[in-house]
C-alpha cells in the first residue's frame, strides 16, 4: 500500500481513496436507487390476492460493461389475521424477474417467495407479525444480450388473507439499490 499526498492505493488501484478521503471501487457503481410505492401491494379486503409490480430499466450504457449486478431489496412487512370466529391465514410474496431490454422473454431470479406468513390456529385469537424487515441481496449475471441491450428487472409483490373478515397484509417498498461490477483483468506477473 502507498500512501502519499492524501492518496492511498491497494493492488492495481481496485481500491483506493479519492482526494476527498472517500473509500471508491473502480469497479463498482451503483446505477440505480429506487424508493417509489408502484410495487407495494396492500390487502385490506375479506379474501384473496393484491398482487403489484414495477419495472426498473438499467441502460446498456449504465451497465458499461459490467459482469454482474447487485441487488439489494428491503421491505417492510404487516400481517395481521383477526380469527373472529374462524381460523384465518395471511401473507405477503416477492418475486423477482429479469429479462434483455427489448425482447419479451422474462426468466426468475427468485421465483415467488412468500414470507411473513400468519395462521390464527385457535377462533377468537388476533395473529400479527408487527412491522417484519426483509432485506435481501440478489447477484444478477449479466448475458452477452443484456451487455449489450440493458436489462429489465421486474419486482413484483403479493399480499395475501384467507378466510378473515377484517386484518390486513402489506409488503411494502423501502429501497432497492443495484450495484454493478466489472470483473477486473488477470494480469499474469509471471511468478
Amino acid at each position: 500500500m502507498e500512501v502519499g499526498g492524501g492518496i492511498a492505493q491497494i493492488d492495481n488501484d481496485t481500491l483506493k481513496f479519492n482526494d476527498t478521503g472517500t473509500i471508491y471501487n473502480p469497479y463498482s457503481k451503483i446505477v440505480g436507487v429506487y424508493t417509489g410505492n408502484s410495487f407495494d401491494s396492500n390487502n385490506t379486503t375479506t379474501n384473496g390476492t393484491v398482487t403489484n409490480n414495477h419495472t426498473i430499466q438499467i441502460s446498456a450504457d449504465d451497465l458499461d460493461g459490467a459482469d454482474y449486478i447487485v441487488m439489494f431489496i428491503n421491505l417492510l412487512c404487516q400481517v395481521q389475521v383477526p380469527s373472529d370466529p374462524a381460523v384465518g391465514d395471511g401473507n405477503v410474496a416477492l418475486r423477482i424477474e429479469r429479462n434483455e431490454t427489448g425482447q419479451s422473454s422474462w426468466s426468475d431470479v427468485l421465483s415467488e417467495q412468500a414470507f411473513c406468513h400468519v395462521h390464527s390456529r385457535e377462533a377468537n385469537t388476533d395473529c400479527d407479525t408487527n412491522d417484519q424487515f426483509a432485506c435481501q441481496t440478489h447477484i444478477i449475471s449479466l448475458t452477452d444480450g443484456e451487455k449489450s441491450n440493458g436489462i429489465d428487472i421486474r419486482i413484483t409483490t403479493k399480499a395475501f388473507k384467507d378466510n378473515v373478515d377484517t386484518g390486513y397484509s402489506k409488503i411494502k417498498n423501502k429501497g432497492v439499490f443495484f450495484i454493478t461490477h466489472k470483473t477486473p483483468a488477470v494480469t499474469d506477473t509471471g511468478a
